[in-house]
């Protein structure tokens, strides 16, 4: 369990220092979501970094929570008993595997299958159709997933949905992301239901907005996508930084 002093080893300050409202990413600088604010205080732990925002009306704060299930969630844990936040916004990137997908779309998921963990991959009877059956879907705070897509719909298109969190890159095998598409998931990624998971038991409100990075069943994450692709996936992610802040700024 996380003690203060643990708090201040992870985040590099005290749980004092964090705002009631978290913008939280495994993707993002967050110096991106500070950008134009005068006063803000900027942490370092050994896991965790950000700033603390003053911005009109209150404060905010901005965490890089790392890539990865057990990351993220251990973030969310010693943020919601430690330091007290009451919001989280999670930002961060993933596959699309809906129906035209692309990069650059925006996606608001408001539940996440707990696909996490590596070595259950690799063992010789793995079979994701039972998983799925067998599994967990985890969901993210209804109330404030409205009040953030009722946000996002009043400046730009977004799809809602499910997501599936997944242990590890090497394990999004075709068979694996075909047998996702066909259970109606709207994309992959390795954070979301950890978030919502620990939000949960926190006692956090959470809820996400993520950009399409590739379609993974056409083509990979890394491979180089058409200019007109990687102008749209340049755009979400200003877009994601701009909405997140003003959104955000409203719950303060």
């Amino acid at each position: 369990m996380y003690t203060k002093n643990l708090f201040r080893y992870f985040f590099g300050t005290g749980p004092g220092a964090i705002a009631q409202k978290v913008i939280l990413s495994p993707i993002f600088d967050p110096g991106r979501f500070c950008e134009g604010s005068e006063k803000r205080e900027a942490f370092k732990g050994l896991l965790y970094s950000g700033s603390t925002v003053q911005a009109e009306g209150g404060r905010f704060s901005v965490i890089d929570c790392g890539i990865g299930s057990a990351l993220a969630g251990d973030a969310v844990i010693a943020l919601g008993t430690v330091a007290k936040v009451e919001e989280i916004l999670f930002t961060g990137t993933c596959g699309g595997l809906y129906s035209g997908a692309a990069a650059g779309d925006l996606v608001v998921p408001g539940s996440a299958f707990d696909g996490e963990g590596f070595s259950k991959y690799y063992d010789k009877d793995f079979d994701i159709e039972k998983m799925l059956r067998n599994g967990t879907t985890v969901k993210s705070d209804p109330v404030l997933t409205e009040r953030l897509s009722g946000y996002l719909k009043k400046r730009t298109d977004i799809h809602e949905g499910a997501l599936f969190t997944i242990g590890s890159l090497s394990a999004e095998k075709r068979e694996h992301l075909e047998a996702l598409q066909k259970n109606g998931f709207k994309g992959v990624d390795m954070e979301l239901s950890a978030v919502y998971r620990a939000g949960e038991v926190s006692g956090i409100k959470t809820a996400a907005v993520l950009a399409v990075s590739d379609v993974p069943l056409l083509n990979r994450l890394g491979e180089k996508l058409a200019l007109p692709e990687k102008k749209a996936y340049e755009k979400a992610l200003k877009d994601i930084v701009k909405y997140s802040v003003g959104f955000i700024r409203e719950e303060i």
